[in-house]
């Protein structure tokens, strides 16, 4: 799975990955805003803010005057993360995490799948 923001991945994974163990704070949102079949008449948890504007994108992630675990460091360019397996995303939440997460070259990203990116011109 392929997660986009502001017209960047932000985070790459198989769907397990992706929906058991989010890493980046906008997968985390769109997952705790899904309606629960088994809560009936619960509420919605929106993400607060307003998506950016792509004619005038922040600096560094997109997604930091949205996220509620903004750092300082958010303004800076955002390398992706590696968490092993192929699963990989952009958060400074894991600049100096324990579990070993180091930041991957651009160069070495996986490849998305080419049916990912014929899925997403079919959308677009």
């Amino acid at each position: 799975m392929l997660v986009m923001y502001g017209g960047n991945m932000v985070e790459y994974g198989t769907a397990t990955e992706i929906f058991e163990q989010p890493k980046m704070p906008y997968t985390m949102g769109l997952l705790e805003s899904l309606p629960r079949l088994d809560q009936a008449g619960s509420r919605l948890i929106p993400i607060d803010g307003q998506p950016p504007n792509l004619l005038r994108m922040p600096p560094g992630c997109a997604f930091a005057p949205r996220c509620r675990y903004r750092m300082p460091i958010c303004d800076r360019p955002v390398p992706l993360y590696d968490f092993g397996g192929g699963h990989v995303a952009r958060c400074f939440l894991y600049e100096k995490s324990a579990e070993g997460q180091k930041p991957i070259p651009a160069e070495n990203a996986p490849m998305i799948p080419d049916s990912a990116v014929a899925a997403s011109e079919t959308i677009a």
